[in-house]
C-alpha cells in the first residue's frame, strides 16, 4: 500500500513540474513577441493591420493607409525615416522592405533597434512575407487566412487563361526625370511572367534603359506604362513621350491603341496586398 501511495506522489510530482514547465515556456515565448512594431513601408503597413498587429508607428506617405492607423505617429520617409521618432517612440521591432535595408539596416544597429526586412518584388515573395510577419508577431492563423484567399484567387485567374494564347509584352516604368524598361524581376514583370506572357525584355537586373531601335525589331503585342512616385507628373511625362517621338508611332501596339497605363494603387516598384487584384486587372488587360 504504501509502495502504491509514492508511486502515485512521485507521478504527481512529476506532472506538476511539467506542467510549470509548460506554463512558464509559454509565457517566455509569448512575451518575446513584439508588440510596439514601425512598419517602415505602406506594405508592410497593410500586412500588419490584416494581421491585427499592435502597430505604433507608420511611414510618411501620400498613398492611402488603412483608415485604423490615421491617428499613428509618422516617422517620416521609408526610405529616410526619422530615428529621433522611432526611438522615442521605443519600438520592439522596425518591420520594413528588404530593398531598403543596405540604406536602414546601420542606423536600426546603432541605435540597438530589432528590425525584420522582408522580400517584396512578387506576388510569391508577398505570400512568404505575409507568413513570416505572422510567425513573428503571434498572429500564425490571420496569416494563413490571407494566405488561403490570395491562393484561391491565384488559382481561379490561371485556370481561366491556361488555354488562351500569351501575349508579348513591353513594361516601362516612369519616375520623375527618366524612364526605364521593366522585366521580369521587377513586381510588374513578375505577374506578367506568372501570366504567361513574353516580356521582350531579358535581363538579371529589374531594370534597364531603354533602346527604341532595338525595340522596334521585337514589336510586343501590349506596352503597358506604370509610375511610382509623383504619378501626375509621370504621366505627363508618358504623353509628352509618346506624341513627340515619332519612333513610338512604328508600334503596332501604339498603332493599335494597346497601350495601357497602370493604376499605381496596385501596380508599383513592390508588392502589397492589393497584388492579387493587380493580378486580376492584367489577365483582363493581356487575354480578355
Amino acid at each position: 500500500m504504501k509502495k502504491n501511495l509514492s508511486i502515485l506522489v512521485k507521478a504527481f510530482a512529476v506532472t506538476f513540474i511539467f506542467l510549470i514547465n509548460v506554463s512558464v515556456f509559454t509565457s517566455t515565448t509569448s512575451s518575446d513577441r513584439p508588440m510596439r512594431i514601425i512598419a517602415g513601408t505602406v506594405s508592410v503597413a497593410e500586412i500588419l493591420y490584416q494581421l491585427h498587429a499592435e502597430v505604433i508607428a507608420i511611414p510618411t506617405t501620400g498613398y492611402e493607409l488603412p483608415q485604423g492607423y490615421k491617428d499613428l505617429p509618422r516617422i517620416g520617409s521609408p526610405m529616410n525615416p526619422d530615428f529621433e521618432v522611432i526611438l522615442s517612440l521605443k519600438p520592439d521591432i522596425y518591420i520594413s522592405d528588404d530593398s531598403l535595408e543596405n540604406s536602414i539596416k546601420p542606423k536600426l544597429e546603432e541605435s540597438g533597434i530589432k528590425f525584420k526586412f522582408v522580400k517584396l518584388s512578387s506576388l510569391d515573395d508577398l505570400k512568404t512575407a505575409i507568413l513570416e510577419i505572422g510567425s513573428l508577431v503571434g498572429k500564425e492563423n490571420e496569416a494563413n487566412q490571407i494566405l488561403d484567399d490570395i491562393k484561391k484567387r491565384e488559382a481561379k485567374i490561371l485556370s481561366k487563361i491556361t488555354t488562351k494564347r500569351k501575349p508579348t509584352v513591353m513594361i516601362i516604368f516612369g519616375a520623375p526625370g527618366s524612364f526605364m524598361l521593366a522585366t521580369e524581376h521587377s513586381f510588374v514583370g513578375s505577374l506578367v511572367k506568372k501570366l504567361g506572357a513574353k516580356n521582350v525584355v531579358t535581363s538579371p537586373s529589374a531594370y534597364v534603359p531603354i533602346n527604341l531601335e532595338s525595340l522596334i525589331l521585337k514589336q510586343p503585342d501590349y506596352i503597358l506604362r506604370f509610375c511610382h512616385a509623383s504619378p501626375e507628373a509621370v504621366w505627363k511625362m508618358f504623353e509628352k513621350e509618346f506624341k513627340e517621338n515619332k519612333i513610338w508611332q512604328s508600334f503596332e501596339a501604339v498603332k493599335k491603341g494597346n497601350v495601357f497605363d497602370l493604376d499605381s494603387n496596385y501596380f508599383g516598384v513592390s508588392a502589397n496586398l492589393r497584388s492579387i487584384e493587380a493580378l486580376e486587372i492584367l489577365a483582363e488587360l493581356l487575354f480578355e
